[in-house]
Parts: C-alpha cells; sequence; structure tokens
C-alpha cells in the first residue's frame, strides 16, 4: 500500500472537515505518420501535458515519480518532447495517460496504487503500453477511466470510495469493464462523471459535498444518472462541471472557495445553474475555467497562486472575463492551461515545480505565452 503524504490527506479530508464544522455552525513507434490534430494540454497536480497539433507530446513541471514519460525524475521548467503520433492525453497526481493514433493506451509515471493499468504496483519512468482500442482517457486522484472505441467504459486504480464504478471498493490494477453505450468521461479527485450519446450524465464515487449531484451525500458504487442534455463534463476536487446543450452552465459540490461560480461558498447537492453561453468547463482543486460561445475566457475560484489568471490573487464567487480568442482549457491543481484558436499555449498560476514551462519558478497571475523548441 502506498504511503500516502500528509499534503494528500489534507486534500481528501479538509472538505470533508470544512463540512462537519461549518454544519455546527450552522453553516515509442519507428518513422510514425504525423497526425494532424487540434493542440490540447492537461494540466495535474504540479506537472503539465502539451499535445501539438503535428501530433508530438511534451511534458514539464515536477517529476517525482517520473510523471514526465522522460526516463527520470527529475523536473524540467520548459517543456521537453516525450514522444510522437499521440492523439489524446491526462495529466494527474503523479501519473499520466496518452492515447496514440492508432489507439493504443500508454502510462507512466506513480503506480503504488494501480494507477497506471498494467498490471504492476511498479513505477514506470516512461511510457508503457496497458491496452488498445481506446479513445478518450481521464484519470483522477490515483485512479483512471477510459472510454473504448465500441463506447465501452473502463476504470483502474483505487476504489475506496466506489470511484471505478465496478460495484465495489476494491482496487484493480487492469481496466476493468464498467458499462457501455458512453462517449465521454472525467474523473475527478474521487469520483467520476460520464456522458452517454443521448445527452444523459452519469456520475458515481465520493459524494461527501453533493459533488456526484443526486441530492444526497451518498456515495454510489455504480455510475447514476444524474440529468439529461449534457454536452460537455468536468470533475474536480469534490466538485463538477457541466454544460448543456442549450449552453447553461450547471455546477456542484464542494464550493467552500466559490468554485461553483454561483455568488456563494455554499455546497450544492443537486446541479444549479451559473450562466448561460458557454461552450466547455474545467474543474480543478478549487479553481474554475470555462469557454463562451464568442471564445472568451472565464474564471473564478481560489486563487492564491493566481491560477483565475486576472492578474490578482484574489478568489472570486463569480465568472470573470479573462481574455479571447481561446478553444481550449485545462484548470489544474492551483495552475491552468489553454490554447487558443490559432494553436498557441498560454499558462499561468503556480510554477513552484516549473509547470507552466516559461522556464522560471515565478508564479504567474495573467496567462504567457509557451514556446514550444
Amino acid at each position: 500500500m502506498k504511503s500516502i503524504s500528509i499534503f494528500h490527506i489534507f486534500q481528501i479530508l479538509i472538505p470533508t472537515f470544512l463540512m462537519v464544522f461549518f454544519s455546527s455552525c450552522d453553516k515509442d513507434e519507428k518513422n510514425p505518420t504525423p497526425v494532424h490534430i487540434s493542440p490540447s494540454v492537461s494540466a495535474g497536480e504540479f506537472h503539465s501535458i502539451i499535445l501539438k497539433s503535428d501530433s508530438t507530446l511534451w511534458t514539464c513541471g515536477g517529476n517525482f515519480s517520473g510523471e514526465l514519460g522522460d526516463g527520470t525524475t527529475i523536473g524540467k521548467k520548459k517543456p521537453q518532447l516525450i514522444g510522437q503520433d499521440f492523439t489524446a492525453i491526462s495529466a494527474s497526481y503523479g501519473n499520466s495517460l496518452a492515447l496514440k493514433g492508432d489507439g493504443t493506451l500508454w502510462a507512466w509515471g506513480d503506480n503504488d496504487l494501480g494507477q497506471l493499468g498494467d498490471g504492476t504496483l511498479e513505477q514506470r519512468l516512461q511510457p508503457v503500453l496497458i491496452g488498445s482500442d481506446f479513445k478518450a482517457i481521464s484519470s483522477g486522484l490515483w485512479f483512471s477511466i477510459a472510454l473504448k472505441t465500441d463506447g465501452t467504459l473502463w476504470s483502474w486504480g483505487v476504489n475506496i470510495f466506489g470511484q471505478l464504478g465496478d460495484g465495489t471498493s476494491t482496487d484493480k490494477n487492469i481496466p476493468v469493464q464498467i458499462g457501455s453505450g458512453f462517449t465521454a468521461i472525467d474523473a475527478g479527485d474521487l469520483h467520476s462523471l460520464a456522458l452517454k450519446a443521448d445527452g444523459s450524465l452519469w456520475a458515481w464515487g465520493f459524494n461527501i459535498s453533493g459533488e456526484l449531484g443526486d441530492g444526497t451525500n451518498q456515495d454510489s458504487y455504480v455510475p447514476i444518472q444524474i440529468g439529461t442534455n449534457y454536452s460537455s463534463i468536468s470533475a474536480g476536487n469534490h466538485y463538477s462541471l457541466a454544460t448543456k446543450k442549450d449552453g447553461t452552465l450547471w455546477a456542484w459540490g464542494f464550493n467552500y472557495w466559490g468554485a461553483l461560480g454561483d455568488g456563494t461558498t455554499t455546497d450544492k447537492i443537486i446541479p444549479t445553474m451559473i450562466g448561460t453561453g458557454y461552450t466547455a468547463a474545467s474543474a480543478g482543486y478549487n479553481h474554475s475555467l470555462a469557454l463562451k460561445t464568442d471564445g472568451t475566457l472565464w474564471s473564478w475560484g481560489w486563487n492564491d497562486d493566481g491560477q483565475l489568471g486576472n492578474g490578482t490573487k484574489s478568489p472570486s464567487k463569480y465568472p470573470g472575463q479573462i481574455d479571447t480568442g481561446f478553444k481550449m482549457i485545462s484548470a489544474g491543481d492551483t495552475f491552468s492551461l489553454a490554447v487558443k484558436n490559432d494553436g498557441t499555449i498560454w499558462t499561468w498560476g503556480d510554477n513552484g515545480y516549473g509547470q507552466l514551462g516559461d522556464g522560471s519558478i515565478v508564479d504567474k497571475i495573467t496567462p504567457v505565452l509557451i514556446v514550444l523548441e
């Protein structure tokens, strides 16, 4: 069993403590053919993964468990090339996932709890092959979920709160099938979200703050339906964000730092509408990002490290506009990544481990351009 750090214990227990306290107070391939894809980014705990339009994969930041995938445990302050022919990425807590153009799934980094899914508990400093025929991936806190091309849902890793959705609380170190008919997934700290083709939203796992959105605080060991007509989802640290087909943005779960964006610090156990005109949202540790149909970028929540990108370190309980011309976002632990319409990569927030990729370890309170070379 992994020796869990005090920091991660706090990550799990702080929301529990706050809820109880305030309620008591009344409240590698040879010459692969490049695949032209849309650039994407994924922000983890202390590291970042960047996928360029030429299908090359780049990483930077903390590398304590080999999560950068370069064969070392030495951190990097600038993005470094790891491989090519990749099409999807997911950065998490000390480990990373990626898909290649042929549908193969690769994982690397921390694996003490089986979160890589290779059937072992061995740390991997470089990408290792996990399986094939996958089309989507997402990594949470010591667990992962993925979709295959046939729409089946698979999960592995830690399962103490039912976050794998297989009806048990037993950890798995290889992917196990959960269900079928899914089109989108996202793993939070200790809970998971998924969409089906009909727009129905499903959730499972830890639920102490209402992050499942089913109107209770009871954990669920299997996927349960929450609502319909959803188009995108994002699971964060004990809270969730989602957009509907009509462009409305919804939020629920842990809200002590205003990450839900409804102007309060009160948890919500059912989805609450935040605004209109949205196309996507990203839930981080306790800050949120969202995109509107006009390409404007909005942020709210915790901001001690400048992760909101609004030029301050003051928190916000409401969405505030940051910039325009964006098409992809990723909220990490205490930092943020985004891609503009022209394919340029921008980062801001906590940079203590070089996760922003600008060659420094200085925090940034506004978006800065990152050059990959």
